[in-house]
């Protein structure tokens, strides 16, 4: 079972403007993959999942790998994922944001260094891929 609600992209900079250097995006596909992307100025590392929701208000992720830049920016590091599988408590709850907009916002403790509330930025992903790293030549 998925929660349809969870479906699109969440950006913890969306709660704000947007408009800070980085940001933090959290992407859920309807078919159940997933992945979060850390970004500043540019992609700097990705962690990918499988999703689902067994009931209401549980998310449970099951990690697929970890992809990270190198520090020289010139290849990507791939790793086993931070997550593992995991299950999360969400809530999904309009609220009045930091940048004086009310908006969905989406709150997930995660037990990984990663934000934990996310603003809705949009529910459309087409044209939205897998993470696509920027490499130095």
């Amino acid at each position: 079972m998925r929660d349809s609600e969870l479906v699109g992209l969440w950006s913890s900079d969306a709660r704000y403007g947007p408009g800070a250097q980085s940001d933090d995006w959290l992407i859920f596909k309807p078919d159940g993959f997933g992945w979060y992307e850390f970004l500043n100025w540019m992609l700097c590392s990705a962690e990918l999942f499988q999703w689902e929701t067994p009931q209401l208000g549980v998310l449970r992720v099951i990690g697929e790998r970890h992809l990270q830049i190198s520090d020289d920016l010139r290849s990507l590091e791939e790793e086993p994922s931070l997550f593992g599988t995991q299950e999360f408590p969400y809530q999904i709850a309009e609220e009045d944001t930091p940048s004086g907009k009310r908006m969905r916002v989406l709150r997930l403790p995660l037990k990984i260094p990663m934000r934990d509330c996310f603003g809705f930025a949009r529910r459309d992903l087409s044209g939205l891929e897998e993470p696509k790293f920027k490499l130095e030549r």
